[in-house]
């Protein structure tokens, strides 16, 4: 069978782990991004907040709870713990009074919190049963399940104003770590991006589609992902014949970087360590910190209060591509006195919960952009906490797609199900599944035993460069 040729149009977390996946099944992989390197497009929520392998109440909480807690393992599976600041770091979600008396019922916080936890539960059974994992390597990745979750005293953690509370494995992200894996992937794989390149047409010819790019080249591919985010609804007006996408919304956050005072005291800095989530939107308010401080030098936390007074700053529908206000502010900021109403702001509802980040010093806002793209389930992209998989047939023959991943913890299990679908389409053997009546019932312990990526290393000067990249270097 002749070499297949996928070209994948969008460098994130999404389109470069569904290049290095589609290249370790011996497919050629064409990998164009617009962008001068890779992951330029995680949001700010992504590079301080997400935890790892929970996820609080939602719409159709059981299903995101199933796509979070399979991410999860699945990005464990794929690429080890390298990419969690603190594997073993502990996070807590809690319900604020207010929450719990108008839209986050306790009753509906515990379903969440015990649904998951049975969920993580079983799929951990999956791997310990699987022939091809050994229990030794399980253990060192993956949590334990007995330890999921528990449920914790918000005076233990001098937290207040709320009236539930569990702990549960919720490291923060290194998405440093991970842009520097992600980076020798690529290289070992022999994936060299096309970066500051522009997708100029998509056009079929014959049997195959010809994409044109902003350099001259024309590339032959046999199937093309759109793996861009909200770049995706433009790449599909470029293809010739193709279905036109519905639009989605633009959300524009602000997360506030501070500095936490030197200090000796040991239970401040317990206190200062892990992520908290204090649920939920307008009532609550999220804390996480990225390095804690000792007695001569300073911690760094950051602070996002989901609210319009707060950190959610603008929304904006995606009618003509990335809202021009939107890049201003992420470059160079809001009017400084606009700003400094919303720092005060989301402190003031940060010292509402955690009394002990009373002296914490504001540094600057971070800003960021979020596309939520129009679903089956979220009607224009209106919500911002959707989660459901998205992949929409863009050609009649079904061999370009545009993709999106609802978060990074799940982006590996997304390029699992698109690799699993280009396969099908290019008549190439599928992943090892479960169910032989769903394509898509993929066997994550099995494929993960021996598609990883679990031993390649990002190098130091990668990390650092990502750091440059997004100004996060910090003194």
């Amino acid at each position: 069978m002749p070499l297949r040729n996928i070209t994948v149009i969008g460098a994130g977390a999404l389109g470069t782990s569904v290049s290095s996946i589609l290249a370790s099944r011996g497919v050629k992989v064409r990998l164009v991004t617009n962008d001068p390197t890779i992951l330029t497009g995680a949001t700010t929520a992504a590079k301080y907040f997400h935890p790892t392998a929970t996820e609080y109440p939602k719409k159709d909480h059981f299903e995101t709870g199933k796509s979070v807690v399979e991410g999860a393992m699945t990005q464990l599976g794929l690429y080890g713990r390298g990419f969690l600041h603190d594997p073993e770091k502990k996070g807590r979600f809690w319900v604020s009074r207010d929450s719990s008396k108008s839209n986050l019922p306790v009753a509906i916080f515990q379903e969440n919190i015990k649904f998951m936890s049975e969920y993580y539960s079983t799929l951990h059974d999956g791997f310990l049963g699987s022939s091809s994992w050994q229990r030794s390597d399980i253990e060192n990745i993956f949590y334990d399940p007995t330890n999921f979750s528990r449920e914790v005293r918000s005076q233990d953690f001098g937290v207040t104003k709320v009236i539930e509370g569990v702990e549960t494995p919720s490291s923060t992200l290194d998405m440093a770590a991970f842009y520097a894996q992600q980076k020798a992937i690529l290289n070992q794989l022999g994936i060299t991006p096309d970066y500051n390149t522009d997708t100029v047409a998509i056009k079929k010819l014959g049997a195959e589609y010809e994409v044109e790019l902003s350099t001259g080249e024309k590339v032959a591919s046999d199937a093309v992902i759109l793996a861009a985010g909200y770049h995706n609804l433009k790449l599909a007006e470029l293809v010739q014949g193709a279905s036109p996408l519905p639009p989605g919304k633009w959300f524009l956050n602000g997360i506030l970087q501070v500095k936490l005072p030197p200090t000796n005291d040991p239970e401040l800095i317990r206190l200062y360590q892990g992520t908290n989530f204090t649920l939920q939107q307008e009532h609550g308010c999220m804390f996480a910190c990225t390095k804690s401080p000792t007695e001569i030098t300073e911690g760094e936390a950051f602070i996002y209060y989901p609210s319009a007074w707060g950190s959610q700053i603008n929304i904006h529908d995606n009618l003509s591509g990335f809202p021009k206000g939107f890049d201003y502010t992420i470059k160079n900021g809001l009017h400084e006195t606009v700003e400094y109403s919303y720092v005060n702001r989301i402190l003031d509802q940060a010292n509402k919960f955690y009394p002990f980040l009373s002296e914490v010093r504001p540094i600057k806002m971070v800003y960021g952009a979020v596309y939520s793209s129009a679903t089956k389930t979220n009607s224009l992209g209106s919500d911002r906490r959707e989660r459901v998989f998205s992949r929409r047939v863009v050609t009649g023959d079904g061999l370009v797609i545009a993709s999106t991943a609802p978060k990074f913890t799940n982006s590996g299990l997304k390029a699992l199900h698109d690799t699993q679908y280009i396969l099908d389409k290019l008549d190439l053997p599928g992943l090892p599944i479960k169910d032989d009546n769903d394509p898509y019932s993929l066997d994550i312990p099995l494929i993960t035993s021996s598609l990883h990526f679990r031993d390649i290393e990002g190098s130091p000067k990668d990390k650092v460069e990502y750091l440059q990249n997004n100004g996060l270097l910090t003194v």
